[in-house]
């Protein structure tokens, strides 16, 4: 054991003299209230971020929806900055607005061996070997005279503007979207397709057409607030073993189309060197008199025909329903003249020929032995100054007289070359008159001349 000394110095507390323990309890007390000090600016600013929150930007082509409390507030939100309440209170859902596309490209398109030769040219797909169709791996469609066929459409859809608070009352997200879409365009197709013949499919723009409505039907009907822009069949097939056929089918038909243009046009060709670009106005009046003539409407059936009389005498179409102004030339206007002088010659000599007769009546009456001598001369003299007429000068007293002899070569020749200019020319007068009766008695290319 250690006895120690005992202490030799006291601290005692003078009057006025500040204990430590206070002095750390005051500096503890300041730090307390500035740390407090902070906590309420803290917390200050975290409210004010926590409510600042609630404003959102909408970006162009975009539209909102505030929810406040779960339910819908207000919707069709346009760009700009919008305040709703903060989450989890409430918040703005932004909808893109744009377009969206969709292939739908196999549900409908026969499955092929290799993949890559999937949606290979027709051609390709035809010579590939498959005789048959396999329900579980090919898509199809089935038209309303009960063929098959192939397509792929491409579709342009967009979430309604007007229709947000349906899309997203409706759409989880974006995979349910698609898969509505396609539901709906699958049905329309099918719905079309079973409504319409195979050559109706292949060539017609009403599948598509009928499709786009019945799926956009579809969607309404679930509310999605979604809208299809566009709905078309970009590539239509028929069964592969079926490509050829159909091919040739189409061939023969786009060559009779062509035959068909290349016989309107040689008709029309035809009726404007005929009759000019009065052909078809007079083709119609024609058709008019024949219908009036056939229904026994006479007065109609005259007034027509003096109208096409008139018409074709170089006069303008002055009748309802007709080009007015219009005027018959080419051809006929030649033929017609040439028919007027004919008929203006053959009527000043058959005038010349009475007033002749008449003379010569007048003289036989007086002197019928004149008369009948001088004609005999004159019969006479014409029939030995024909071409065909040879003459022979016999010395006198000449009683029996035997010829053998051919004729003239020359003048056989030349009487052979006369006569084949006249059948020409009336050959040529027979043709024109014949163009006439086709170019302007059928208005039907198609139907045979009258």
């Amino acid at each position: 054991m250690v006895r120690r000394r005992g202490a030799s110095v006291q601290l005692r507390a003078s009057e006025g003299a500040v204990r430590p323990e206070e002095s750390a309890n005051q500096a503890l007390g300041e730090a307390l209230r500035v740390v407090y000090r902070f906590l309420q600016v803290g917390m200050l600013i975290l409210i004010g971020v926590f409510l600042l929150s609630g404003l959102q930007s909408v970006q162009e082509g975009e539209r909102g929806v505030r929810v406040s409390m779960g339910r819908v507030v207000a919707d069709d939100l346009m760009p700009g900055f919008q305040l709703s309440l903060p989450r989890p209170l409430g918040e703005i859902i932004k909808v893109n607005v744009g377009n969206r596309s969709l292939d739908v490209k196999e549900q409908f398109w026969p499955a092929q061996g290799d993949p890559a030769q999937r949606f290979a040219d027709d051609s390709v797909i035809a010579n590939s070997g498959r005789g048959k169709l396999d329900p579980a791996q090919d898509g199809m469609l089935l038209t309303g005279d009960f063929s098959i066929a192939h397509a792929t459409a491409k579709v342009e859809y967009a979430r309604d503007p007007e229709k947000v608070r349906k899309f997203v009352s409706t759409v989880r997200d974006e995979v349910a979207e698609q898969g509505m879409v396609l539901s709906a365009v699958r049905q329309g197709m099918v719905r079309a397709s079973a409504g319409a013949t195979i050559d109706q499919f292949r060539k017609e723009q009403t599948v598509q057409r009928l499709a786009q409505e019945i799926a956009q039907q579809q969607l309404d009907k679930m509310g999605s607030g979604l809208t299809i822009r566009s709905l078309v069949i970009d590539r239509r097939m028929m069964p592969p073993n079926l490509i050829r056929i159909f091919n040739e089918v189409d061939n023969s038909i786009a060559k009779s189309a062509e035959e068909i243009n290349k016989a309107n046009q040689e008709r029309q060709a035809k009726l404007s060197a005929v009759a000019g670009d009065a052909a078809e106005d007079l083709l119609r009046l024609i058709d008019a008199y024949d219908h009036q003539t056939t229904a026994g409407e006479t007065a109609k059936a005259e007034a027509t025909l003096a109208e096409i009389d008139r018409l074709l005498l170089g006069g303008a179409i002055a009748a309802d329903g007709l080009r007015p102004g219009a005027r018959v030339t080419g051809e006929a206007t030649g033929i017609l003249s040439t028919a007027r002088g004919d008929g203006t010659r053959t009527l000043a000599r058959a005038q010349a020929s009475a007033r002749l007769f008449d003379a010569k009546l007048e003289n036989f009456k007086a002197n019928p032995g004149v008369v009948l001598t001088s004609d005999w001369a004159d019969a006479f003299a014409q029939f030995v100054g024909r071409d065909s007429v040879q003459t022979f000068m016999l010395p006198p007293g000449t009683k029996t007289l035997e010829l053998l002899v051919n004729r003239d070569p020359e003048v056989q020749k030349e009487q052979e070359r006369l006569r084949n200019e006249q059948i020409r020319s009336e050959r040529e007068r027979e043709a024109a008159k014949s163009a006439i009766e086709r170019g302007l008695m059928t208005s039907d290319p198609g139907a045979p001349p009258r």
